[in-house]
């Protein structure tokens, strides 16, 4: 894969994040916020990592609300600059299943979109024991 420090190799690449389309953490993923950004957990693979940018932070947690990870830059105000890095953390959460291909909420009923969604609750959330 070619790489270039531009705008347009990071809309022009092949890698299936950066497609017009929404992404979002996989349900059963967890953030817990730090000062240096945020420890991300998988609940089913058990895999643990790390978020160094709060930025970052602020792009993952936007993801699901934008039509395409284009646009959750855009909306977060990330430098064009920066995109390359945001694109390859990205490229590494999705390879882990930290994050996933948004399902179109118009396609599913509202009894299917929330039995779908099986994010970890309050208690669950990194940090929380429940004890």
């Amino acid at each position: 894969m070619k790489r270039c420090p531009s705008t347009a190799c990071v809309a022009s690449t092949n890698n299936p994040v950066f497609a017009e389309s929404r992404w979002r953490l996989h349900p059963r993923v967890a953030l817990r916020p730090e000062r240096f950004g945020a420890m991300v957990y998988h609940y089913d693979t058990r895999r643990l990592s790390f978020l160094k940018s709060p930025d970052l932070v602020r792009l993952v947690e936007a993801l699901e609300h934008h039509p395409s990870p284009r646009a959750a830059f855009d909306s977060c105000g990330i430098e064009a600059r920066r995109w390359p890095s945001f694109q390859r953390a990205l490229s590494t959460l999705a390879d882990s299943s930290m994050i996933e291909p948004a399902e179109d909420s118009s396609s599913s009923t509202p009894t299917e979109a929330s039995a779908s969604d099986n994010r970890p609750t309050e208690r669950q959330t990194l940090g929380t024991t429940g004890r």
